[in-house]
């Protein structure tokens, strides 16, 4: 397989098991299980003109925390495939083109396939709602891995709630990090310039992190930290 090294284009499930990313001997999407090999693809194979159309742009890849879910989306359809890696079962989501995470109940995405359109949520059901047409959807990072919280960074690292968009708590970053991971449901690590910083979204807490490589990626995933 090939792996574009590139900003967006893999995304790895919370426990580490898993993986998404645009496979470019087949110009398609699939997901890996790192443990034992199994794969799924998770669109068909993609033209060249479409390829096209994936980047430059917001991510079209998410998955939920435990691996099991995967979304991406075909952007010159302005569709999301949402695949359950277990039984191979999909489903698909008109008009929502910008994914910012999946949970067993939601997704939550933006329906402009280019950043600025509201942020929606669509239940297991297929029904969306507004969660805002406030926020700027190009400042939006990704969902906390239990559907309540959206994390953004562009000057702070700000958090909203994920139902009703009302913001919830910034943080101004020493050092002006804005490279952020989620460590659980409750906790962020943030990559500033003066080290790994530990945010409790809950409490306001930080914790500085060491021991860790210099810098985050969205390819990384963090599990325990000694703090």
């Amino acid at each position: 397989m090939l792996i574009k090294n590139a900003d967006q284009e893999i995304v790895v499930s919370l426990d580490g098991h898993r993986l998404a990313y645009l496979d470019f001997a087949t110009n398609q999407y699939v997901a890996l299980d790192l443990r034992d090999g199994r794969s799924r693809p998770l669109t068909r194979r993609l033209t060249a003109a479409e390829l096209d159309r994936q980047s430059p742009g917001p991510t079209p890849l998410a998955v939920s925390a435990d691996g099991r879910l995967f979304a991406a989306a075909i952007v010159a359809e302005k569709r999301m495939i949402i695949t359950d890696f277990e039984t191979g079962g999909t489903r698909t989501i008109p008009r929502l083109c910008v994914v910012f995470g999946v949970t067993r109940d939601k997704i939550v995405g933006s329906r402009e396939c280019h950043w600025d359109g509201a942020i929606i949520s669509v239940d297991k059901r297929g029904k969306a709602r507004t969660v805002s047409e406030y926020i700027n959807a190009n400042s939006v990072k990704s969902l906390s891995p239990d559907g309540k919280l959206l994390m953004g960074s562009h000057g702070l690292i700000t958090f909203w709630d994920a139902t009703t968009g009302a913001r919830v708590r910034d943080f101004p970053t020493p050092g002006g990090g804005e490279l952020a991971q989620w460590l659980d449901d409750r906790r962020v690590i943030v990559d500033s310039t003066r080290g790994f910083l530990i945010i409790d979204v809950r409490t306001g807490a930080l914790s500085r992190a060491a021991d860790l490589p210099a810098y985050l990626d969205h390819r990384m995933v963090v599990g325990v930290v000694p703090e």
